[in-house]
């Protein structure tokens, strides 16, 4: 959608709404002026936060599309989805877990796919692992997580035979600034939900006990760039995806 194509689309949902401009900048803390820089397609002058206001004042989201060569772009995202999954599936092989990848349900209506579905025979234990690249909806992601770790507890006791002791839910993302950021400014929504982080997250799969659930920050190790005289990628290029506690196992203390 174009800045004007925006401009038109919140002026008529305000009309809709029987609000004048006065109104909804009241609503949103802004101004009549600012209101009507949005409505003419000013996005330019608008910050983002005063955009977000304006939606929210008038019962709409923006979503935010990014465009970079073409399907390119989508390449990039699942190359990095999968360096992920690899990374967490060799974690939890390496204590003990099956891991089931993709996991597929069907539950009275309600359908749909879980990244990673993992068991511990061992401990009787269970694990929903869902895996982003990027946190945007909270709200959503919590909702969704719940309801997928809510039908996995229903279908894969009678699917699997797997009765649990323990669960474990988990959000896993890229260990990256910016997202460890998103995080501590958003732990008033996520504490109380995903309590969990790195440290306390490898404890509990080497001995999984009682529930967890958390947000585990995952490192991968992405190719090189290309040397300009030779054309070979950097050496490091040739090493699989890592996860953060992947220093667990060569002896040296892991980030927490």
């Amino acid at each position: 959608m174009d800045d004007a194509k925006l401009g038109r689309t919140i002026r008529v949902i305000r009309l809709r709404l029987g609000l004048t401009q006065r109104d909804l900048g009241r609503r949103a803390r802004q101004s009549q002026q600012q209101i009507s820089r949005l409505e003419r397609g000013h996005l330019d002058a608008v910050t983002l936060r005063a955009l977000r206001a304006v939606l929210a004042a008038l019962g709409a989201s923006l979503e935010l599309r990014l465009r970079w060569r073409g399907p390119e772009l989508d390449r990039l995202l699942d190359a990095e989805h999968a360096q992920i999954v690899a990374a967490v599936t060799d974690v939890l092989r390496t204590h003990g877990w099956e891991v089931l990848h993709e996991w597929t349900f069907n539950h009275y209506g309600e359908r749909g796919a879980i990244d990673l579905v993992a068991w511990h025979p061992a401990a009787r234990a269970i694990l929903i692992v869902e895996v982003k690249s990027d946190l945007v909806d909270l709200q959503d992601l919590l909702g969704t997580l719940d309801r997928k770790a809510r039908i996995a507890g229903a279908v894969l006791v009678p699917e699997r035979g797997w009765l649990p002791a323990a669960v474990g839910r988990l959000v896993v993302v890229p260990e990256h600034p910016t997202l460890r950021a998103k995080v501590a400014r958003h732990e008033a929504v996520l504490r109380p939900t995903l309590p969990a982080r790195n440290r306390e997250i490898r404890a509990w799969l080497r001995t999984p006990n009682g529930s967890l659930a958390g947000i585990w920050f995952v490192r991968t190790n992405r190719p090189g760039p290309r040397r300009a005289s030779s054309g070979r990628r950097d050496g490091r290029a040739a090493n699989a995806a890592t996860p953060a506690s992947s220093t667990d196992r060569r002896g040296a203390a892991a980030a927490p």
